[in-house]
């Protein structure tokens, strides 16, 4: 049995033009996940992620270019995107 790594996940099959996707907050940041979903962001276009608290810093200012951040409030390392 294999298991499916998240840097292995091509979300260019799973996340359709103008979705949103919503980071989970916390403790429960799934890391490897964000991860790859900034490798892969320029060919993810139109995309927007939601974040809450983020606490691992994976989102960068530099990663803007896209997708589309949007938040409740600049939260922890969220502050570094406002």
């Amino acid at each position: 049995m294999s298991m499916l790594m998240p840097h292995d996940l091509d979300f260019s099959g799973i996340l359709r033009p103008g979705d949103t996707v919503a980071i989970a907050q916390g403790g429960a940041e799934p890391i490897g996940l964000c991860e790859a979903l900034v490798a892969q962001r320029e060919r993810l276009q139109p995309l927007k992620v939601f974040l809450g608290l983020s606490l691992s810093g994976v989102f960068q200012p530099e990663h803007a270019d896209t997708p589309k951040f949007e938040s409740y409030g600049a939260l922890g390392r969220v502050f570094d995107l406002a």
